[in-house]
């Protein structure tokens, strides 16, 4: 509990912050999305349980991602998800970079394409 709320207030400031907090922070979902919501771009940092879950996958990959140079949140999801048509399109969206990280399985599905 004390490494969650540590991980809280140093997120409240900087949501890059995920980046140097201990492995139990970057596994709860609760901080994960916060950070996500903000800045997609925090879930790069996120568990690797945590970027093969739906609903985090789909807030961090639909948020926006504030950096300078190019960057694409959905390339961290899992491979599972990146096989999934819904959060491609939902990435696709926010970052037509996506089509770089989809899955060989989306590559011949005649909607996407």
């Amino acid at each position: 509990m004390h490494n969650e709320a540590m991980g809280e207030s140093q997120l409240s400031h900087n949501v890059l912050f995920l980046q140097y907090l201990d492995t139990t922070c970057r596994a709860n979902k609760r901080l994960v999305l916060a950070a996500c919501t903000q800045n997609g771009r925090a879930f790069q940092w996120a568990d690797d349980a945590l970027k093969a879950d739906r609903e985090v996958v789909m807030r961090a990959t639909s948020s926006p991602s504030h950096f300078q140079e190019p960057h694409c949140t959905y390339e961290f999801a899992s491979e599972s998800l990146r096989s999934d048509k819904k959060i491609f399109i939902a990435a696709n969206a926010q970052n037509p970079q996506s089509i770089l990280f989809m899955s060989k399985h989306l590559q011949f599905d005649d909607e996407i394409l």
